[in-house]
């Protein structure tokens, strides 16, 4: 297959006159690197980039990416550019996030994902998965990402192999530039947890396998998660195999549990009505989706991962089963977590995780921040007033959508067949401030965004309380 998408890798929050990079890469319509591409593609748009060339061009010894350093923007706004090879509708073509230059905000946004499976783990594609190292290298070079972690199944792997994961994600940690993170899948299989990945913040950890019939239990992964300072992060709720039963289950805490993974290649477990349903085993009970948990008291932030076994940080590649006859058994591509943090390091990720300052997406760079007046994302707050701000610069396209969940249920809606309030002409920005009144009892909000080519991004929540008499 040709060359169809350019993917385009800037950060998306700068200050004025800050100097920054931008990674072009290019990857077939099959999802994989394209290093055979020869040519030259131009640069559309990026008015007030300073230092952006009017041209790139790539040649076979390139390894299908392209580092353009020296930019910067000297005024506050947002900012956007397209590579193409013409200004014809012809592949290869890209769009670049949107570039938010300002002064005021206290955090840098970084993006990555926390959930890619290898060769190691030796699941059901023999003929797909790739190295650990090639998903680090394809994480920074190829998706552009800055973080990433390869989860291998505990089940199936022994002491070398763990090792081996090991080893590659010390030599791929690099902080301020990219962070490999160690993790692994611990394939716990009871209706109260399913599925869960365990993340450390160091080089060691003991990787354990969670099934039941070695004597797993949720309990089991909140205590070893507790007792290696790790986080426990269970996925695909919404499956009808391996999901979670949160009418059966309990809150892990913030410390062990902070968040759980709501969009990835099977589809969005943020609730049962989905514009992005499970589409394999989904399960037909409101109580496996995200909007139950936060409705009964499940104080758990979003995050996105692709799971793709093929290797491929973002889940470009689609995955393909020969137990199922070869026929494509996924097709959405997976998803990415956005991180809000002063720098990119171990650390930096595990706080803004532990304190919910993050978002899921279904692979767009974009930024998502919703807040109370007394603190930020994914906060609990005090306060005697009901209200929220909401500031969303979208991706890849403009905003079709935006959905303001209060206490697990939709309480506004903005867009289409909604409100027409707090975007600006060219849709790719949103903000509103929710003014409830008094609050008078607990609430919570968390925000859904659908873009207009149909990707979307769930925030985490923020949490309000009644201050104390």
């Amino acid at each position: 297959p040709w060359s169809s998408k350019v993917m385009i890798s800037t950060p998306l929050i700068v200050r004025p006159d800050e100097e920054f990079s931008a990674r072009i890469a290019l990857i077939k319509a099959n999802g994989h690197p394209d290093f055979e591409y020869e040519g030259t593609l131009r640069i559309f748009g990026g008015t007030g980039i300073i230092g952006l060339p009017e041209t790139i061009s790539f040649s076979k010894d390139m390894e299908a990416n392209h580092v353009i350093s020296g930019l910067s923007i000297g005024k506050e706004g947002v900012f956007r550019f397209q590579v193409k090879k013409s200004n014809e509708n012809y592949f290869p073509s890209g769009n670049s996030g949107s570039i938010w230059c300002t002064a005021d905000f206290p955090f840098k946004v970084y993006f990555g994902d926390l959930h890619v499976h290898s060769e190691v783990g030796k699941c059901g594609t023999p003929f797909m998965p790739k190295s650990p190292d090639f998903g680090y290298w394809y994480a920074k070079h190829i998706a552009g990402h800055d973080f990433c972690s390869i989860t291998d199944h505990a089940h199936a792997c022994d002491n070398a192999d763990w090792a081996l994961i090991k080893d590659s994600t010390a030599k791929w940690n690099d902080p301020g530039e990219f962070v490999s993170i160690l993790g692994y899948e611990g394939d716990y299989d009871g209706d109260d947890g399913g599925h869960y990945n365990l993340y450390f913040d160091g080089d060691d950890g003991e990787m354990r396998n969670f099934k039941m019939n070695a004597g797993g239990s949720l309990q089991g992964i909140f205590d070893f998660a507790s007792q290696n300072d790790a986080l426990a992060i269970c996925h695909h709720s919404g499956r009808y195999t391996r999901g979670r039963d949160f009418s059966k289950s309990w809150f892990g805490g913030r410390e062990v549990e902070p968040c759980a993974e709501v969009i990835s290649q099977w589809g969005s477990s943020e609730t049962k009505n989905s514009l992005r349903p499970i589409r394999k085993f989904g399960h037909p009970d409101d109580c496996h989706y995200y909007d139950y948990a936060i409705k009964n008291g499940f104080r758990l932030g979003a995050l996105g991962g692709s799971d793709n076994h093929a290797t491929v940080p973002g889940g470009f590649v689609q995955m393909i089963y020969p137990q199922a006859g070869g026929k494509i058994q996924f097709e959405y591509p997976g998803a990415i977590t956005g991180v809000f943090t002063k720098s990119l390091s171990r650390k930096d990720i595990f706080e803004a995780l532990r304190n919910r300052r993050c978002f899921a997406s279904a692979n767009d760079r974009l930024i998502m921040w919703v807040s109370h007046e007394n603190g930020e994302m994914g906060q609990e707050h005090e306060s005697n007033e009901d209200s929220i701000s909401i500031k969303i610069i979208s991706g890849n396209s403009p905003i079709r959508e935006v959905h303001v969940i209060k206490n697990g249920e939709l309480f506004k809606k903005y867009g289409s067949f909604g409100l027409d309030e707090g975007f600006d002409d060219s849709k790719y920005l949103f903000d509103k401030k929710l003014d409830c009144g008094s609050l008078t009892k607990p609430v919570s909000y968390y925000v859904k965004m659908i873009q207009s080519d149909g990707d979307i991004a769930i925030s985490s929540p923020v949490w309000i309380d009644p201050i104390k008499s």
